[in-house]
């Protein structure tokens, strides 16, 4: 009976260890997709920054323009 009580116990002891292993290259995987996130996060709110000025400088005069005829229906069109 010791000899299968010490048997279960050392296969036990086995899968333990293996489950940690396990643990480990999950965090360490985890740690890697958090830090490519952050990248990619940090690029997305570049490319954005970058483009405001160009977005802002295309829709103003149209914006404008939707306003200026809004409130006066009958005026010529407006050169901008």
């Amino acid at each position: 009976m010791g000899t299968l009580n010490t048997a279960i116990n050392e296969t036990s002891v086995k899968k333990v260890d293996v489950g940690v292993d396990l643990t480990k290259k999950v965090e360490a995987s985890l740690k890697e997709i958090v830090k490519n996130v952050k990248k990619v996060t940090d690029l997305v709110n570049e490319i954005a920054n970058a483009q405001r000025p160009s977005i802002h400088f295309v829709f103003t005069p149209f914006c404008y323009r939707i306003k200026y005829k809004a409130s006066n229906p009958s005026a010529p069109p407006k050169k901008y």
